[in-house]
């Protein structure tokens, strides 16, 4: 069986870790033979641990006659697109070229709330409707929120959720130092101003107490500028440890920790969700998008209102004070992340629907 990804290639954030978990997964089966080709180049390369052991071909030049060629010459049973972009890529080489015979497209998050820009997201939702329409790929979503928030309506549709490997864990009942962890692109719509308002009204008793690890980069210049205003305006700078990039999230978080996800919109499934659920840390997080789909508030992780920093510091307040059993949630989200969000479950599924295709 031939399969050929269409990924955009120019970032590194949540959507390529799903690409290089299902990469993975495809890359062991001796009966895939796998191709990834790249609409764009950037930091995916750098990043990916894959970079040396998945086939990889970037698109150059004239992008779709640079597509159409690679098609024909590797014959895929299956296109697996990423993106509106590459799905629309995807309908030209069948219009143009006859090279695209079944097509997988994956909604990892709302088009229609991908950026800041309305027009960009405008632009973006209407590509992917009209490739959807002309084109009637086998869409994936990666929970029931996201087809929703996308209006995404056909025969062949299916959610398959995320899944992040399985972590070797033991999570103490004692007492236990508790953490507070972001990780992510920092960019508006993650809210992070959000986590930063909600430290500062924190009580000066455990405020003290209270270090945020920072992982990711920001997204703009302009953005961290403005951020870390907002830090010293708010006087918390002793409170955040900025650590930048780091490629295995995992390893770096503590079980019984908190994992704060102060999202405002356009969440599919955030990979770093699950990350922190696999490790036994607790997530804390805003009550959007396809994270209703997973936490269920005070059995699994703790959700708050979008925007509402009093509430979020009110959250880490009542945790630092004991008033949630945070041994118990933490128990649950690791057992939750097992059953449910695994990279094995998630990549039989995707094979699945491959073989439904043949």
């Amino acid at each position: 069986m031939r399969i050929a990804h269409l990924i955009h290639g120019e970032f590194y954030a949540g959507a390529e870790k799903v690409q290089d978990h299902i990469f993975s997964g495809l890359n062991q089966k001796e009966d895939i033979d796998l191709t990834v080709l790249l609409y764009k180049s950037g930091v995916y390369l750098d990043r990916s641990p894959l970079s040396e052991k998945v086939k990889y071909e970037t698109l150059r030049g004239n992008k779709l006659l640079s597509l159409v060629r690679f098609l024909k010459g590797i014959k895929p049973d299956v296109v697996h697109c990423h993106s509106p972009v590459t799905l629309l890529l995807g309908l030209f080489t069948r219009v143009f070229g006859g090279a695209c015979k079944s097509v997988v497209y994956h909604v990892h998050s709302p088009a229609i709330e991908d950026t800041e820009s309305k027009l960009k997201n405008f632009l973006k939702n209407a590509i992917e409707k009209v490739s959807i329409f002309f084109l009637r790929p086998y869409v994936i979503g990666v929970s029931k929120t996201v087809l929703l928030r996308s209006h995404i309506s056909c025969e062949n549709s299916l959610v398959i959720p995320n899944g992040v490997p399985n972590q070797s864990v033991v999570i103490p009942d004692d007492e236990f130092p508790l953490y507070l962890y972001f990780a992510g692109l920092i960019r508006p719509r993650k809210g992070f101003d959000i986590l930063i308002r909600s430290v500062a009204i924190l009580g000066d008793d455990i405020k003290e107490k209270v270090i945020v690890k920072v992982f990711g980069e920001f997204d703009s210049k302009e953005y961290k500028q403005k951020i870390h205003n907002l830090i010293h305006e708010l006087a918390v700078q002793d409170n955040f440890e900025f650590v930048g990039f780091v490629s295995d999230v995992q390893s770096e978080l503590r079980p019984k920790s908190l994992f704060v996800i102060p999202s405002m919109y356009g969440e599919g499934m955030p990979m770093v969700m699950l990350e922190a659920m696999s490790v036994g840390s607790v997530v804390v997080a805003s009550n959007v998008g396809g994270i209703n789909d997973v936490i269920e508030n005070g059995e699994d992780g703790l959700l708050f209102e979008a925007g509402d920093f009093t509430a979020l510091g009110g959250v880490i307040e009542r945790c630092f004070n004991d008033f949630f059993n945070i041994t118990d949630l933490s128990h649950n989200a690791l057992s939750k992340q097992r059953e449910f969000y695994s990279t094995s479950v998630m990549n039989e599924k995707i094979i699945n629907v491959y073989r439904s295709l043949l």
